[in-house]
This record gives structure tokens, sequence and C-alpha cells, in this order.
């Protein structure tokens, strides 16, 4: 097959490169059905070659998208330095070149997607003819799973996203310092997150095919930084020697968090049913980690109570949650009637410098936690295991949250 040469997007003109060698493919099938049962050894053969040849150009072209995506983010992040573009230009002029800054970056988003596009329809175009072999050929080598085999995900590798999330993120960063300037103001640098006890949202929940993750990932990161638990600052390097472009799934394989539930409910599950109907003050109980250790001791483990409400009524759904240690669970789940001290110092031993409000509030959530679980009875009944990507701002936990979850196990 005759691809473009790497750093171009003619995927078009490579599709139909395919198309021609989905024909030739399918020549050599016809040829390995009418010789002999060892027929199917050359074919195999030649799926193998062509699989690896869309992996080394898919490759490829990645790789010299992040490059060109690097070398964008290097310079948006420019442009809030000391001595940085904008600083020494009118707020017209700053404007335009944070304009000129984004249209830049959505050629490259466009390019990007151009590549999940051509490698979509490269992958299905090779399933279709793998299926093919599958059933003219019988099963002495099982064709549809050479195919998953070599191109296992139907996505593109993630680093890109990381590169443009931290390119958007800095040209929003310089029109903030633009509007700050014209009004006099400063700059204000992102804080680390921190997970709020209690907020309030509106959500909405998609399933998405893993073929349609590279466009979900770039809508979100133009949106939203890409928020990774307990870090601060770009998750690409400022350093302009640093050529490197990263190795595997960048955000999946090392970024993104690991999120372990328990789910309560009662003998007759009385709380699922509440909450699939959605009736007024259904509620939500379970217990939740972060990370792939399991807790154990002191370590903390937060306790989650989600409240829905309609919207005829003056209150908002809301999540609110506490912290205790690993230790307190099962005495948390024992059916026995608390008094408020046995809330209040469960609290306290998970978080000692909690000052007296908070340490109210913390307390009174857990004892009507504890109170449910007294009532209805509530033991273990379901644990899920995911892996989760967020795109939100560290400077608020009330705006706009995109939340993609994967690998997702329910036991």
């Amino acid at each position: 097959m005759s691809y473009p040469e790497n750093g171009t997007t003619d995927f078009v003109a490579t599709l139909d490169a395919n198309r021609v060698q989905q024909e030739m493919l399918q020549t050599h099938l016809s040829i390995a059905v009418s010789s002999s049962s060892h027929g199917a050894h050359p074919f195999a053969t030649t799926l193998k070659g062509e699989l690896h040849r869309v992996t080394r150009f898919v490759k490829d072209q990645q790789e010299g998208l992040e490059r060109s995506a690097k070398a964008l983010f290097l310079r948006a992040d420019a442009l809030t330095t000391a001595t940085g573009t904008i600083q020494q230009m009118s707020v017209e002029e700053s404007y335009a070149i944070v304009h000129d800054h984004k249209q830049s970056t959505r050629k490259t988003v466009d390019d990007c997607l151009a590549l999940q596009d051509f490698f979509t329809r490269s992958r299905a175009m090779l399933l279709e003819n793998a299926s093919m072999a599958d059933e003219k050929l019988g099963k002495v080598v099982n064709y549809s799973s050479l195919v998953h085999e070599i191109l296992p995900k139907a996505h593109l590798n993630s680093s890109l996203v990381c590169v443009m999330s931290d390119i958007y993120h800095a040209l929003r960063h310089a029109e903030e310092q633009i509007k700050n300037n014209a009004n006099g103001g400063g700059d204000d640098d992102a804080p680390l997150w921190q997970s709020p006890s209690s907020f309030q949202r509106a959500t909405t929940k998609y399933w998405v095919k893993d073929q349609n993750l590279t466009n979900l990932m770039m809508t979100c990161a133009i949106e939203a930084p890409l928020l990774v638990y307990g870090e601060k600052g770009p998750l690409t390097s400022t350093d302009p020697r640093d050529g490197k472009v990263s190795d595997g799934d960048k955000l999946w394989d090392s970024l993104a968090t690991r999120i372990t539930s328990i789910y309560f409910d009662s003998h007759d599950m009385s709380l699922y049913k509440e909450r699939l109907a959605r009736a007024e003050g259904a509620q939500l109980l379970r217990a939740r980690w972060y990370g792939t250790t399991i807790p154990t001791g002191d370590k903390i483990i937060f306790v989650e109570l989600k409240t829905h409400h309609e919207k005829w009524v003056a209150n908002k759904s809301v999540k609110e949650r506490a912290s205790i240690q690993e230790r307190d669970m099962l005495t948390f789940l024992l059916p026995v009637p608390w008094k408020r001290e046995d809330a209040e110092q469960m609290i306290i031993r998970a978080k000692p410098n909690m000052k007296a409000e908070e340490l109210a509030k913390a307390t009174g959530l857990l004892l009507r936690m504890h109170n449910l679980v007294v009532n209805h009875k509530l033991t273990a009944c379901i644990r899920t295991v995911y892996d989760r990507a967020a795109f939100q701002s560290s400077k608020s936990n009330g705006e706009l949250s995109c939340l993609v979850g994967r690998k997702v196990q329910i036991y």
C-alpha cells in the first residue's frame, strides 16, 4: 500500500489506497479458498503484513502530530511569561494573537480527528476481510483474532490529548491575563485541586463507542483542562530541548485515576429501586477510594451520600462525603445506633485538624449516613472499579466537568 509521507494528512487518498488493498486481500482470499486447506497460511501472512503497515503508519503520524502540538504548546505557554508576547502588546493585539494560536491548535485537532477516522475505517476494512477469511477458510487460523491482537484498540493513543489540554489551558490563561491586565488586576495561578465535601450538580451520562473516544477526549480538552489528582501545572514539558514523544497510551496508562466504589443496600434493594424510579429524596450510599492500592488501617476511605431531588423541590440534588479511616469502616456498618459523639470521634480520627464548623457539618453527615445503615439494615451489595479521566478547572468545582470512565468492572 502507498501511504502519505509522515506529517501529511491526506488520509482520503490513503483510504482510497486501502480500498485497493482490500481488493488485493480479497484476491488473496479467493486464491486461498481455491487451493488446499494449507492456503490459509499465505493469506495470514498477507493480512499480518497489512496490519503491521497500518500500525507503523498511524504510529508515525501520531508522533508527528505530537511534536507539532508540543511546539504549539511552548508558544502558547510563552504568552503569559513575565516577558511574554501579551505583556508587550495592546489588549486588541493580545486577543488577536491568542485567536491565531487557537486557529493553529484547531487545525492540529482536526488533523488528529482525521487520523482517527482513517484508522477507524482501515481497521473496519481489515476486520471485514478477516471475517470473510474466518467464514471461507475455516478455523485453521482465527483471522479476526489477528486483527484484534495487532490492532487491539479502536482509538488512537491519548498522549496527544494531554498536550492539547495543556495548549487550550495556556490559551485560557492568556485570555484571563489579558482581561486582568485590562482591568488593572494581577495574575492568578490555579491552585492545587481539592475535592469538596459537598457539591450540587446536574449530570448527563452517555455511552460512547471506543472508536469515538479520541473525538470525545479532544472535545473535553477544548472545554476544560485535564485534571490529574495531586498534580499542578502542565503535563507537557516546558523544556524546548525535550523532543521526546510519549511511549504508550499516556493518559490511560499513567494519568487516569483508578476508582473503586462499594455500594450498600438492603436485602430487597430498596435504595436502588427508589433511585431507579428517580423518586423524590431517593438516596445512594457508597464507600469510595482512589488508586490501585486498597486502603488499610489509618488510610482514608470516603463515605458518600447522594440525594436526588425533583425539579419542583427547592433543594437541588447533592453529593456529600465524609472521610473516615479504613479501620473504622466495620464499626460504621454495624447496625447499632450511635450518639453524636461516636460520629464526631470517627471524623476526628480521620481529619484531626478540622475547624469547628467543618467538624460539626461532617459529624452530622456521618451520623445521617450511619442512621441510614441502621434503619435500612444496609450491607455491601455491589463493587465497581474503573479508570477515570477528569476534565475540570482546579479553580472551581461548580463549573463544567467532563468525566470519562473506562475499563468498568462490576462485582
